[in-house]
């Protein structure tokens, strides 16, 4: 995904939530540059993708939070990003164990195209 519709999709989100412009196209950039900065060529374990996974996201919470706080000059209530955080983290395994059969499925499909010449 290119980054400018990262960040058209972060100032979508601010102008249908009635948001402070820019703070979720930030956050959605930040998130976009960790996303690019920890890809690797490699393959890893699901366990591995879980906890880079984990960690980046705790990352764009501790972010989200610190804008929120800069934006209102005051310490913003932590709870609700950390529970979204938190929730998030802990349902990534369930999205990735019911997603897994539509990604063979698609790469079944994209091998029999290449090997068709198509």
């Amino acid at each position: 995904m290119p980054e400018w519709l990262v960040f058209l999709s972060g100032f979508a989100t601010d102008v249908l939530t009635y948001g402070p412009l820019g703070y979720w196209a930030l956050v959605y950039l930040l998130g976009y540059i960790a996303v690019v900065l920890l890809r690797q060529d490699g393959e890893r374990g699901e366990f591995a993708h879980w906890l880079e996974f984990a960690a980046t996201l705790a990352g764009l919470a501790l972010a989200q939070w610190l804008i929120a706080s800069l934006y209102l000059l005051g310490w913003s209530d932590w709870r609700p990003v950390a529970l979204a955080a938190v929730a998030c983290i802990l349902g990534y395994p369930l999205l990735v164990a019911l997603l897994r059969p539509i990604d063979r499925l698609w790469q079944r499909r994209s091998n029999d195209t290449l090997a068709r010449g198509r």
